[in-house]
């Protein structure tokens, strides 16, 4: 399997808590259930991005390969570019130790456009966080992007009938403008999640806002019990 330290996801969470992103590192065990509604939300999202690769029909997914392995997604990722595939579905690269998946990767007249599909009804911050993510490994893996955006719901997932026309529902932004400019800023995030990530212990961040913000944490259940635990002198940093 081709070896990488940070993912799309660890990023995000890495940005949320750096105690966060060293517990779904080193002791994933220590998480906690997914909730019926979280699962929900997943399975919608999962759905939601096969309705959107009916905008652009006819690709190829990296991802249903057999047996699966990043090693083998990188592989045919570069080999369906080089051969210039028009769509391309979960197009895998690699950079800096950053690993990514785009839901996207269109090859138009001029060049290639990658695009990210989202289940909500807005852009928030942390979607920007994440393309901005993304554009920073596509690009620093060789690849010359002419756009990227963020695809999105024009109105709640529950609205939208069963067979209503893909085009109908979806809206979508470039990110362009704010993926260059951030170029620097997600280096120097990378690098900072490295030197978290290379400690020796976790990190000692007590519960607070970014519990929930933007996203209920995985690690709210061990965190409740760690400070429980340090108050009455019982806790041993595992």
């Amino acid at each position: 399997m081709a070896k990488h330290l940070i993912s799309k996801t660890s990023y995000i969470k890495a940005l949320q808590c750096k105690k966060a992103i060293y517990l779904y590192k080193f002791y994933p065990k220590h998480k906690d259930a997914l909730s019926s509604d979280r699962l929900k939300r997943f399975s919608a999202g999962h759905e939601i991005g096969f309705i959107a690769r009916q905008l652009y029909p006819g690709g190829i997914d990296i991802s249903a390969q057999i047996p699966a392995s990043y090693e083998e997604y990188l592989k045919s990722t570069q080999e369906q570019i080089e051969i210039g595939k028009k769509v391309i579905y979960e197009a895998t690269f690699k950079y800096n130790e950053v690993l990514v998946m785009l839901d996207l990767l269109i090859k138009t007249d001029t060049g290639w456009k990658a695009i990210e599909v989202k289940s909500s009804i807005a852009i928030s911050e942390t979607y920007k966080q994440d393309a901005s993510l993304q554009y920073y490994v596509i690009t620093g893996s060789g690849l010359t992007l002419e756009d990227f955006s963020l695809l999105y719901l024009n109105k709640p997932w529950n609205e939208i009938e069963k067979d209503e026309d893909p085009k109908t529902i979806f809206i979508s932004e470039s990110q362009l403008e704010r993926c260059t400019s951030d170029l620097t800023k997600v280096h120097t995030q990378i690098e900072d999640i490295r030197r978290i990530l290379a400690g020796p212990a976790i990190p000692s961040i007590k519960k607070g806002a970014q519990c929930n913000t933007p996203y209920p944490c995985d690690f709210i259940g061990f965190c409740t019990r760690q400070e429980s635990e340090i108050a009455e002198g019982l806790f041993n940093n595992l």
